[in-house]
């Protein structure tokens, strides 16, 4: 795969007599070796640069050599890529199932996409242990432990296809709350009825009750 139309090309080829002169390199299925525009000079690094066409696709470039008497390769090489410079649509992650709450540390993230799986990798990012990492699309849902301690944890996701073309970011968050609530007092205020606070006795078994210094998320 490639997301650019720009390649490199590693080409070796040799000549018994006169030494090699010059490639043609083209994509035109149509040419052969005899009839092909040989411009390309052999170089000493064996590597060549390539650009092709506008298009994404599969590709195709095809290869003849010439040698400095003018005699040419009788059969052309061939060598073929996926071109894909589209970058994925940006996806949804969901941490356990869109909770806005945990008290467990570890969580399920599960993904939504419009693209194809197969082909996709998932960098995670953010509020857990070990971020960032890469997780291939087919491996969720993904379990993951967030940071130690309570507040808001947000994770990031970025899609990746097999070309290198990347999403924007996506995300989502959960509040990690792992204190218990703790009471203080608790008092009977009245009977349902009752004209008075702090009632002793009530005739009905309706009552009001306050709940004071209640703390925790």
């Amino acid at each position: 795969y490639s997301r650019t139309l720009q390649l490199t090309a590693n080409i070796t080829a040799t000549d018994d007599n006169s030494r090699l002169a010059r490639f043609a390199i083209f994509e035109d299925n149509t040419i052969n070796c005899d009839e092909a525009d040989y411009v390309t000079a052999i170089n000493s690094t064996d590597t060549y640069g390539i650009s092709l066409t506008s298009g994404e696709g599969t590709r195709t470039v095809y290869l003849c050599a010439q040698d400095h008497a003018g005699n040419h390769s009788s059969s052309r090489l061939s060598a073929t890529i996926e071109v894909d410079t589209t970058p994925p649509e940006q996806g949804l992650i969901e941490i356990n199932s869109g909770d806005e709450f945990t008290s467990s540390r570890n969580v399920d993230i599960s993904l939504t996409t419009s693209e194809a799986v197969a082909d996709l990798t998932v960098r995670l990012h953010g509020d857990f242990v070990g971020a960032p990492i890469f997780v291939a699309a087919t491996d969720f849902p993904y379990t993951v432990t967030l940071r130690n301690g309570d507040g808001l944890k947000t994770i990031q996701a970025t899609l990746g296809d097999a070309a290198g073309n990347l999403s924007s970011n996506f995300q989502d968050s959960i509040y990690l709350d792992q204190n218990n609530p703790t009471l203080t007092t608790v008092a009977i205020l009245r009977g349902t009825g009752s004209q008075s606070n702090g009632d002793t006795y009530t005739n009905s078994y309706n009552v009001e009750v306050l709940l004071d210094g209640a703390s925790g998320a």
